[in-house]
């Protein structure tokens, strides 16, 4: 009985010792971790403060626009294009949209009763002529369906108007997660043994899917999309920006704390979309010509809007 109980012992020094050097070994990555997450916060909280003193907000028929976070002494803004309606978003959203200290910041959104990306395209174009009066440097930049909307506005933009368009994750081809009848017969036969998990991701993803005028404008099958004149694109003044999701971008996201980004990686793997977990990367080329300037990222769809705002004002400084 004395040498099971020493025997248990030895072991668990051991285990001890095993632990304890692990955790000494991983105490300082988790310090860095939790400062870096908290240094984010205090970022967002200084930019919110401002926004609540500063904010201008812009309203037009199919639109409505804000200045995000901190206004700068600075002759450069960047106008951000649609993604989403604007009662997604909350003062502390907009204010994330402010992610770089070179530029100013106007992000716009979705009014609910818009039914033509054209007009609303054609609203962002007036903002961005009354900005181009206040800013010498206007770069407009489109995210996800937002680039979709970027390529409208240049049937009401001329050349002298903006400085660059930069559209980053861009969804030109459409993506099948705006197609509910697709993401069902594509999840529902999924199975691991006994456990449909492929009706349980369509479940949760019925939930949380809006399908209203904005997700339908970058359906597969888009009309809208069908429309777009890519001719209109002026090569010196565009640059596009690819994104892949993966373990670089996992790490990524796990280290800026963002859950739902995190989750992107195995969503592009579960779905096969060979891209940033929401648009496949052929999508993020398609009628894009050889000689258009394009930067890629290894990103995820969520993480691909700061980290391509950086990429690009680092690389225009050049």
């Amino acid at each position: 009985m004395s040498n099971f109980f020493s025997k248990m012992f030895r072991c668990l020094y051991k285990f001890l010792i095993v632990f304890f050097k692990i955790l000494l070994i991983l105490l300082p990555a988790i310090f860095l971790w939790l400062y870096n997450n908290n240094k984010i916060n205090r970022n967002l909280q200084n930019e919110l403060k401002a926004q609540e003193e500063e904010q201008l907000t812009w309203q037009r028929e199919n639109i409505t626009a804000w200045t995000c976070g901190t206004i700068r002494a600075t002759d450069t803004v960047i106008v951000l294009t649609p993604e989403y309606y604007e009662d997604f978003y909350t003062a502390e959203k907009i204010a994330a949209y402010n992610v770089d200290s070179r530029s100013n910041y106007v992000l716009s959104a979705f009014r609910r009763s818009f039914s033509d990306p054209f007009l609303v395209a054609k609203d962002l174009a007036s903002i961005v002529k009354d900005l181009r009066k206040t800013y010498s440097c206007v770069f407009i930049v489109g995210h996800s369906k937002g680039s979709t909307i970027s390529i409208a506005m240049l049937s009401y933009l001329s050349d002298t108007d903006y400085n660059m368009m930069i559209n980053i994750s861009s969804a030109y081809g459409g993506t099948i997660l705006a197609m509910p009848e697709k993401m069902y017969e594509f999840l529902s036969p999924k199975k691991i043994l006994n456990w449909e998990y492929g009706k349980d991701l369509y479940n949760f993803y019925s939930n949380i899917f809006d399908g209203d005028m904005a997700d339908k404008i970058i359906r597969e099958d888009s009309s809208f999309l069908k429309q777009l004149d890519y001719s209109k694109i002026n090569k010196d003044k565009f640059i596009n920006i690819t994104a892949k999701s993966g373990i670089v971008s996992f790490l990524y996201d796990f280290w800026n704390f963002d859950p739902e980004a995190i989750a992107l990686p195995f969503l592009d793997v579960i779905l096969n979309l060979d891209g940033d977990g929401f648009v496949p990367l052929q999508s993020q080329k398609a009628n894009m010509t050889l000689d258009i300037q394009t930067i890629h990222l290894n990103s995820s769809h969520k993480s691909s809007y700061k980290v391509g705002i950086k990429r690009a004002l680092n690389y225009l400084e050049k």
